[in-house]
């Protein structure tokens, strides 16, 4: 992934305490440490797309692709 380890360290942690990640060495090689989701966190991923969608699609209910890429493309150039 290329990234710095102190970073991983540091978001795992935190990750960690809110019990989203659970961490496990691996059998065949001590300097591999294996993360993954809890169930807390697959159950909270899963509420997230139905509601992801709702706010896309009050967003770009009005805009089509073209009139959607037309928008984005005039705040880009706004903000400079």
């Amino acid at each position: 992934m290329h990234v710095d380890p102190s970073f991983v360290s540091t978001h795992y942690k935190a990750a960690r305490e809110k019990r989203f990640l659970r961490r496990k060495s691996s059998a065949s090689d001590a300097r591999i440490v294996q993360m993954s989701l809890t169930a807390k966190t697959r159950k909270h991923l899963a509420t997230l797309a139905p509601r992801q969608k709702a706010r896309d699609e009050l967003a770009f209910d009005e805009f089509d692709v073209d009139r959607s890429s037309e928008f984005i493309a005039k705040l880009v150039t706004e903000a400079r």
